[in-house]
């Protein structure tokens, strides 16, 4: 399918374009990632998505924090080709992260959003450098994903390496 609120620029004069068409996407990222760290900051442990397609490139959800949407409509796809953060290459849609006293994220929950990789807009890049659309890093603990659907990956769907208590 297409992304919501797709732009599609048609132009005769450029022939870098294939078939002269050009599609644009909106980001949500700042908007996701700016909710969520208000939602966490004023100590409310999620956030609840409408029932819409959203377009990030990168999330970070905090420890013991949770991201909630109506399942089989709440959906976060894959920014096409935004497999790098900042300067560093990362393919991941979603990172928790751990607390100040924890060593790796805790309690972190995924309910009733689809999770889209968009893979037919990326790239593979090395399995050093990050492939895995959900990455719960090392030694997470409490994990919940429930009633979603996750596709069109580049690489790992989900990593937590030592992870325990994880629930799908």
């Amino acid at each position: 399918g297409t992304p919501v609120d797709m732009v599609t620029i048609n132009g005769t004069s450029n022939s870098v374009l294939s078939g002269n068409i050009c599609n644009v996407a909106h980001n949500d990222t700042v908007k996701l990632q700016n909710a969520i760290t208000a939602k966490a900051n004023a100590d409310q442990r999620s956030l609840n998505l409408n029932a819409k397609a959203y377009v990030a490139t990168h999330l970070t959800i905090p420890d013991r924090f949770g991201v909630t949407g109506i399942p089989g409509i709440s959906k976060i796809v894959k920014m096409p080709f935004s497999g790098y953060k900042n300067t560093s290459a990362d393919n991941s849609l979603i990172k928790a992260v751990p607390g100040t006293y924890v060593s790796g994220p805790t309690q972190v929950s995924i309910l009733g959003v689809a999770i889209d990789g968009n893979n037919g807009n990326h790239y593979l890049l090395p399995d050093s450098k990050g492939n895995t659309c959900m990455d719960f890093g090392t030694l997470s603990e409490g994990i919940l994903i429930q009633h979603c659907r996750i596709e069109n990956l580049v690489d790992e769907g989900i990593k937590g390496s030592g992870s325990g208590q994880v629930l799908i």
